[in-house]
C-alpha cells in the first residue's frame, strides 16, 4: 500500500463511517473485514490519519450533494407509508452517491 493510498476495504470503511449509521466494528465488518478481530482492527483504523481524512473528505463530499437537492427531496408527508417513505429516502440517498 502507498503512502496516502487507502485499500479498497479501507476506502469501504471510511465510507460507511461518514455515513453515521453503524458502529465502527460493524463497517468494519460490511467492509469485507473478519468479525474475529474486528473491534480491536476498527480502532486501530479510526486511529490512521489517512481513514479520518477519507472520512472528513466523504462528510463533505455527502454535504455538498444534500446542499444541491431541492427542499421538496427532503419533505416525508405525515399520511405516507413506512414503505413509501423507505423508497424516498432510498433515492435520495441514491442521489447523493451513498448508493451504487
Amino acid at each position: 500500500m502507498a503512502n496516502n493510498v487507502l485499500t479498497p476495504r479501507r476506502q469501504r470503511f471510511a465510507g460507511l463511517m461518514a455515513t453515521r449509521t453503524m458502529s465502527a466494528t460493524k463497517a468494519y465488518i460490511a467492509s469485507g473485514y473478519a468479525p474475529r478481530s474486528a473491534r480491536v482492527e476498527a480502532c486501530k483504523a479510526m486511529k490512521d490519519p489517512r481513514v479520518q481524512q477519507a472520512i472528513a473528505d466523504k462528510q463533505q463530499e455527502l454535504r455538498s450533494g444534500m446542499a444541491s437537492l431541492p427542499v421538496e427531496a427532503f419533505d416525508l408527508e405525515a399520511g405516507s407509508t413506512a414503505l413509501e417513505q423507505a423508497d424516498r429516502l432510498r433515492a435520495l440517498a441514491g442521489a447523493i452517491g451513498m448508493l451504487p
